[in-house]
């Protein structure tokens, strides 16, 4: 048997490829390779472009050599900022007239701590969805309803069913001993 894995399932295992939880994963570990961070650039993600115009200004100024994949990287934006295209789409900084732009890597992870925000608000306190989502969206600077779509999308496909109940019971038992 392998310690490495727990017995049992977890509710995250059965989460589709698709869920905002997987993807916020994928990217992650995408973004600490240079393979990962052109990949994303390439599918629309702004924050990867950025962090590779970081490392190419880097190793330049540090007249390190270049790796051959952000060398081609590179001269390909420059092959579309020469046939006419914006340079800030051509970099990958920016989406076109036409597509709407997605959050980028930091926003999602941003969501998804405030969702978490909101899971911890509504064990701890024992809140309805709407009160906790109130009351983080207050702290955070944010609508009430992103708070609510970020738990929504990020944690309550996670959790197993009844997780407030059995929250609430176990309290009532600890403080019921003491």
């Amino acid at each position: 048997m392998n310690d490495d894995k727990p017995d049992k399932r977890l509710p995250v295992d059965d989460l589709p490829d698709d869920h905002p939880f997987i993807e916020l994963g994928r990217i992650h570990r995408k973004m600490n390779t240079l393979e990962g961070r052109i990949e994303l650039a390439n599918d629309g993600e702004i924050d990867a472009a950025r962090m590779l115009l970081i490392d190419f200004y880097n190793m330049v100024i540090d007249k390190k050599d270049v790796p051959n994949e952000l060398n081609r990287y590179f001269s390909y934006c420059f092959w579309r900022i020469l046939k006419g295209e914006k340079p800030e789409i051509a970099l990958n900084l920016k989406t076109g007239k036409r597509k709407r732009p997605s959050l980028s890597y930091q926003q999602k992870d941003e969501r998804m701590w405030l969702g978490w925000r909101v899971l911890e608000c509504m064990g701890d306190e024992y809140l309805s969805l709407e009160d906790a989502s109130a009351k983080i969206a207050a702290e955070s600077n944010v609508s009430q309803s992103t708070a609510e779509k970020a738990y929504k999308n990020y944690l309550a496909d996670i959790l197993p069913k009844g997780w407030q109940r059995e929250c609430r019971a176990e309290a009532k038992k600890s403080t019921a001993k003491k």
